[in-house]
């Protein structure tokens, strides 16, 4: 699964990281804008359009993760990215469970709030 993470790593470059930097990224968390990712990421839907809506989302997660600012890592952790990566990682196709578990991956603060025995009994 190491290989999936520097895949994700290595590829994963979005428009966010590459333009970018710590104080637009506050800026985007101050205004709470990825709160608006969320309905994508709690779509369940197998269709080719939600699943690239919910990789999207998910791209913009991974870059705000790869940013390594605390208070975008403090937002996330508060916020629902977690039971919705996780429920991606069970239930999506391939690449947006590569994209979650480089989240996890990238970012141990948000690992470490999985709880291992829970992380496979959330009710959505």
């Amino acid at each position: 699964m190491a290989s999936c993470c520097t895949l994700s790593a290595t590829h994963g470059h979005t428009w966010m990281q590459d333009h970018f930097h710590t104080k637009k990224i506050n800026v985007l968390i101050d205004a709470q804008i990825p709160l608006y990712l969320y309905p994508f990421l709690n779509t369940t839907s197998k269709a080719k359009s939600f699943e690239y809506l919910r990789l999207a989302s998910l791209n913009v997660i991974d870059a705000l993760v790869k940013v390594d600012d605390t208070e975008a890592v403090n937002f996330l952790v508060t916020s629902q990215v977690i039971p919705l990566c996780l429920r991606i990682m069970e239930t999506d196709s391939e690449l947006p469970k590569i994209v979650c578990h480089a989240i996890f991956c990238i970012c141990p603060a948000m690992a470490h709030h999985v709880d291992p025995i829970r992380s496979h009994a959330f009710a959505f």
